[in-house]
């Protein structure tokens, strides 16, 4: 195949394939690098995740070591993301128009502030009072032994989704900058939507109550402020909307 005579800059099928190439082997490169850098300090990360609960146990051989490596991977992803994240931008970068290259680099640092906003609300507030409630059913008779296999998989059962969930308010403004929703239609399908908050807390966090709780009421704040959001992108359309007649009919 052949570049386009009309536009030297453009790209043929194979060179496409040999970028796509490249940039997957810089993607597993880094991944296998900040895994293993992941797997040096899992350790540390364990200590800062474990902060909330008293001592843990481990009841099989190789638990312990699971867990580590567990944390090595959620590691290594979070760190490479930066990197992942560059290269699927800039492989899709030449596609794009001008003013969706502008709308992409607002939306993505949006939502990579909501992500972490998330995780630490998950990690400074809820974690917390959830491992507190359900420690406090111990007593005398029956002592609490967490292993920390069992104390990982919740407390990254609660952090991770939140992160998650805080990308709500941005789902709902591209979804009112596109026209498909509004806040007239929030506000009138919000009974389904708590059904559906209740339904994605089930989903998303470990089954017990508390925990699809917990997750149920940041979900019920997130979609009124989203119904604001909304509000706020559908005038400011409509005023772009009336300028614009203003000028054709002038």
């Amino acid at each position: 195949m052949r570049r386009s005579r009309s536009d030297p800059n453009e790209m043929s099928f194979f060179g496409h394939i040999g970028e796509l190439r490249t940039r997957l082997i810089w993607v597993i490169a880094t991944l296998l690098v900040t895994v293993v850098v992941g797997f040096m300090f899992s350790e540390q990360v364990l200590e800062i995740l474990k902060a909330p609960a008293d001592e843990l146990v481990y009841t099989a051989p190789a638990e312990a070591f699971l867990t580590q490596l567990k944390l090595a991977l959620i590691t290594g992803l979070v760190f490479a993301f930066p990197v992942i994240l560059y290269n699927i931008i800039a492989f899709l970068l030449p596609a794009l128009e001008k003013h969706e290259r502008r709308y992409l680099f607002i939306v993505i640092p949006f939502a990579l502030v909501l992500f972490v906003g998330g995780v630490l609300f998950a990690y400074f507030v809820m974690l917390p009072i959830a491992y507190s409630f359900f420690i406090g059913f111990g007593n005398e008779e029956l002592q609490p032994f967490i292993s920390v296999r069992e104390y990982v998989s919740f407390a990254l059962g609660l952090i991770i989704p939140f992160g998650l969930v805080f990308q709500l308010p941005l789902i709902t403004m591209i979804l009112s900058q596109l026209d498909l929703i509004g806040p007239t239609f929030l506000k009138r399908n919000r009974k389904i939507a708590l059904l559906v908050v209740f339904l994605v807390g089930a989903v998303l966090t470990p089954p017990d109550i508390i925990s699809q709780a917990l997750m149920a009421g940041p979900l019920i704040l997130l979609y009124e402020i989203s119904i604001i959001i909304s509000r706020i992108v559908v005038r400011k359309k409509e005023k772009q909307d009336q300028i614009a007649e203003q000028d054709e009919r002038y």
